[in-house]
């Protein structure tokens, strides 16, 4: 996950959380707090990989 600012500035994320569904977390030093107040971007690349096994 990258976190932006309303001008296209990378923003460094500490943590991140996802679920469930579409939910998810993030974050940010508290000085770069001020950086997201107007607004940003978020851009999420990857997937989740399941594996399912049958019980014997």
């Amino acid at each position: 996950m990258k976190l932006y600012d309303k001008n296209g500035k990378e923003i460094a994320v500490g943590q991140t959380g996802l679920g469930p569904g579409a939910a998810f977390s993030f974050g940010i030093d508290k000085e770069e707090q001020k950086l997201i107040k107007e607004g940003f971007y978020v851009k999420y690349d990857d997937f989740n990989v399941y594996n399912y096994m049958k019980k014997e």
